[in-house]
């Protein structure tokens, strides 16, 4: 149920939370200097198996679906594709070898022309950690930068050759074999990438090593990524310094890359993005179980579109112009209800890739064999993180142009779960932000504001076990929001009157509601947004560019 209510003179709008849960008041401002433009969004398919393809179970009438749903609805521009180098390491027993298992479940599938068919506009290659197998010191056997570097730029070449344009790649993902890691004995030990404690200085070699074998294989439209570290943290921020530090690394660096788990994008490397060099975070998904006492599927997915909502807004407001969820659509996690899985499918797979917390969509590959996956016999269901997608994407298109936005606080503990506020709203370490926010100014000229409130989500169990209260108290927000817009001689006015359309989902089955327009008023508009839920503006009025 949503409701209006009135805090003092103003008509703001919000959901009907319980009168224990407090309120909240923030001022933001929205600076007038534009900052990035929005260049793509996306998401990535898993590669499954050699006889379990992604979407390759479902006819084709579903699969059309789902693709309109996917890319169509969604206004996809960007699909990441996983490809695993073999690195001298042989494929373990029932797989297929890296490039074989790319060709046989993207191209051989029809999956590549389909996803062009339905208006890709760029697929983004991601070459999988050179640590993988265990391989990830000096007993080991360790791997080779050049020999990396050459396997991209040839596979490359080969795919094009096939018709398959690969647009951009990383470099390795989440490349943690560049940092120090320990070993099963609790040693510390560094990776045989080689094996070196400058492990920034591998990233500069990498990018150097793999923009020269792509200008080699005449592959000189191909963008190169990096480093998609896990999160936006120190490893991955020190490798970006040294290739900014390294001319050729430099110029060989099409955008700067990161993830979006616990630490999403942060000023300190939006600094970063200097000399025109673009800014994306290529996988977001959920990062943690979510401890909670309702049966699957009413558990932690109700609370991952808020959570990817706020990831979103932080990574816009800190120059991500190119955003890619984790998977866009895989098969039901039948260890959510207790039954077995269905094989042939991968450890990592079976862990990661059918939690319903990483998906936008989850399919139902077993209809056929009368083992249903849903109460209501569908093919597929739209999982929250979907609708909360597709809410926001509503509000801001792509060519957006962002303006950053801060908040008038001074409470700025990040581990006080009573009301942590930082004024750049960044989604990173300890108790996460009560509230993010992004605004920005669509091509056309009308305005888009969103604002995130992940507030009250229960205690989060990390991928260790271990058991934390990452969220703040649930709690109402009222928001004091000021757009300003730069006037004539360059001086600071206040943007006309506008009057916004707005969406407001809650986190339970209640998603992208319409509400009573909002006016703002000499350039200031107040609204109320309630514990796990997202609202986004529109204003159907423009102003200039």
């Amino acid at each position: 149920m949503h409701c209006l209510w009135t805090l003092t003179t103003t008509l703001a709008i919000g959901a009907c939370v319980a009168a224990t849960v407090p309120v909240e008041y923030v001022q933001i401002r929205a600076a007038a200097a534009p900052r990035q433009a929005i260049q793509g969004f996306g998401w990535s398919l898993v590669r499954g198996t050699a006889a379990h393809h992604p979407l390759g179970n479902l006819t084709n009438g579903v699969r059309e679906e789902l693709l309109t749903l996917l890319c169509e609805d969604l206004g996809t521009s960007v699909v990441r594709l996983w490809w695993t180098p073999e690195d001298g390491v042989p494929p373990g027993p029932g797989h297929l070898d890296g490039e074989t298992e790319f060709i046989s479940a993207y191209v051989d599938t029809g999956l590549v022309a389909d996803l062009r068919r339905h208006g890709v506009k760029q697929l983004l290659l991601a070459p999988d950690r050179p640590c993988a197998a265990g391989a990830q010191n000096a007993t080991a056997g360790g791997h080779s930068i050049s020999l990396r570097a050459s396997q991209t730029a040839s596979f490359i070449g080969r795919l094009q050759k096939m018709g398959v344009v690969i647009d951009v790649t990383g470099v390795a993902n989440e490349p943690g074999c560049w940092q120090e890691w320990q070993n099963a004995a609790g040693a510390t030990v560094h990776a045989d990438w080689p094996a070196v404690n400058d492990t920034s200085g591998n990233f500069v070699r990498a990018v150097t090593l793999l923009t020269a074998a792509l200008a080699a294989e005449g592959m000189h439209g191909v963008k190169v990524v990096g480093p998609e570290s896990s999160n936006a943290d120190g490893h991955g921020l020190a490798a970006v310094e040294a290739c900014r530090a390294d001319p050729a690394c430099w110029a060989g660096l099409g955008a700067l890359a990161s993830h979006s788990y616990g630490m999403a994008a942060n000023e300190e490397w939006a600094n970063a993005t200097t000399n025109g060099k673009g800014y994306w975070m290529t996988e977001a998904g959920a990062w943690a179980t979510l401890n909670t006492p309702e049966p699957f599927p009413g558990n932690s997915a109700k609370y991952q579109g808020v959570a990817l909502a706020c990831r979103f807004l932080s990574d816009l407001n800190h120059m991500v112009d190119t955003w890619v969820w984790f998977i866009g659509a895989w098969e039901f996690d039948t260890q959510m209800l207790g039954a077995e899985q269905h094989e042939p499918c991968p450890a990592w797979s079976c862990g990661t890739a059918r939690q319903e917390d990483m998906k936008l969509i989850s399919t139902c590959p077993t209809k056929a064999t009368g083992k249903e996956c849903y109460a209501s016999n569908a093919s597929y269901q739209l999982l929250p993180q979907y609708h909360y997608a597709k809410q926001l994407r509503a509000a801001f298109d792509i060519g957006c142009t962002l303006r950053y936005a801060t908040a008038n606080t001074t409470k700025t503990d990040r581990y006080n779960h009573t009301f942590p506020f930082l004024p750049d709203m960044v989604w990173t370490y300890g108790v996460k932000n009560v509230l993010n926010v992004a605004v920005g100014q669509n091509p056309g000229g009308s305005w888009a504001v969103g604002i995130a409130n992940p507030t009250g989500i229960p205690t989060v169990e990390d991928l260790n076990g271990v058991e934390t209260q990452l969220f703040p108290n649930a709690t109402v927000v009222s928001v004091e929001l000021r757009l300003d817009d730069l006037g004539g001689g360059g001086s600071a006015v206040s943007l006309s009157d506008l009057t916004f359309t707005a969406f407001r989902s809650t986190g339970a089955a209640t998603f992208s509601v319409a509400e009573p327009a909002v006016a703002m008023h000499g350039g200031i508009l107040v609204v109320h947004v309630g514990p796990n839920e997202l609202l986004t503006l529109r204003s159907t009025t423009t102003t200039p560019r």
